[in-house]
C-alpha cells in the first residue's frame, strides 16, 4: 500500500527509488558495472537532497553511531516529528503514552485507509513481560518502502533510511502478521505485528499541551527538554570528552511533588516522570 504525501515538512518522497526506476529502463545487455556507474551518483544525490529535509535533531545522528547507549527507536521518532529538541533515550511507556493519548490526536490507520509518508509504524507484541508497554519498536515511514528507524538503544545501531522488510526480519515478524492494518481477529492472533498510527499534529498539540498548563508545570518541562540537547551531545559528540550530564533529579522529582499538590496535571506529570527516570536508568 503505497502512502501517500503529507503535509508534514520535513516528509519527501525518497527519491533515491529513482536508483531503482533507472535499473528498470536500462537494456539489459548493459553490463551491471555500467548500470551501478550511472545509477550510484544520483542515489548519493538523492540521500543528500532526502536529508535536507530531516529535522535538525534526525539530521545530526543520521548514520551516526552513538558513543555509548541510550538513543533508541522512539527518540528517533519523537525528534522526527517535533516532540523532542534531541535525540535521546525514551522509554516505551512514555512513548504509548504520547501516542494513545487522546489529547495529542494520533490515530491508528484503519483497514482500507492508504497509507500516508510520516505515518508512524509501532511493532506490538503481546509478550509484555518481556516488553512492558507493549511497543517493542517504532519508526516513520520515509516512502512506500523506505522507513527511518534505529533498531535499538545499542551504539554499534546507528539511525538510518532503510528498506521495510528490514523491520520485519529484525523482529521476526511471521508472514501472515505483515500486512497492515491487520483485521482484529487476525491481530489477535499475530504475537508481533505491525501497526500504523497517523499523528498529523502531533507536535502542535503537544505544544499546546503545554502552552495551556499551569506556569510551573511549563517551566518545569522547559528545564527538562534543555537537558536533551546536552543528553545529544553527550551520546554522540566525538570531537572532545564531555563529562556525563549531571541531571538533577531530586530536584526535579520534588518540584513535581510540589506542582502534583498546588495544580494537579495527571497526563503531564506522568510524561515527566517517564522521562525523568528513563534517563535515569540510561545514566546509572
Amino acid at each position: 500500500m503505497a502512502p501517500k504525501e503529507a503535509s508534514t515538512t520535513w516528509i519527501v518522497k525518497f527519491t533515491a527509488l529513482r536508483y531503482t526506476g533507472c535499473v528498470k529502463v536500462f537494456p539489459t545487455r548493459l553490463p551491471t558495472w555500467m548500470v551501478l556507474f550511472i545509477a550510484l551518483p544520483s542515489l548519493a544525490l538523492a540521500r543528500e537532497e532526502a536529508s535536507d529535509f530531516l529535522p535538525p535533531p534526525v539530521r545530526r545522528v543520521l548514520e551516526r553511531n552513538p558513543l555509548r547507549g541510550g538513543p533508541n527507536c522512539f527518540g528517533v521518532t519523537l525528534a522526527a516529528h517535533g516532540l523532542a529538541q534531541g535525540v535521546t533515550h525514551v522509554t516505551g511507556a512514555e512513548f504509548k503514552l504520547l501516542l494513545e493519548s487522546p489529547a495529542l490526536g494520533c490515530k491508528s490507520v484503519q483497514a482500507g485507509e492508504p497509507l500516508k509518508t510520516g505515518d508512524i509504524g509501532v511493532i506490538r507484541t503481546s509478550d509484555t513481560v518481556a516488553v512492558p508497554s507493549g511497543i517493542g519498536h517504532a519508526f516513520t515511514w520515509y516512502s512506500d518502502q523506505q522507513v527511518l528507524s534505529k533498531a535499538s538503544a545499542d551504539p554499534d545501531d546507528a539511525t538510518f533510511v532503510e528498506p521495510l522488510v528490514s523491520q520485519y526480519d529484525r523482529f521476526f515478524i511471521p508472514e501472515e502478521c505483515r500486512k497492515f492494518p491487520l483485521p482484529a481477529e487476525r491481530g489477535a492472533q499475530c504475537p508481533v505485528r505491525i501497526e500504523a498510527w497517523r499523528c498529523e499534529g502531533w507536535a502542535e498539540n503537544w505544544k499546546t499541551l503545554w502552552s495551556r498548563a499551569p506556569l510551573g508545570w511549563s517551566l518545569l518541562r522547559s528545564q527538562v527538554g534543555l537537558q536533551e540537547a546536552a543528553l545529544e551531545a553527550w551520546f554522540y559528540d566525538r570531537s572532545e570528552s564531555l563529562p556525563e550530564p549531571k541531571l538533577p533529579v531530586a530536584t526535579w522529582t520534588d518540584q513535581i511533588h510540589d506542582l502534583h499538590r498546588d495544580s494537579p496535571e495527571p497526563l503531564l506529570e506522568q510524561l515527566l516522570r517517564l522521562r525523568i527516570e528513563g534517563w535515569r536508568k540510561v545514566l546509572e
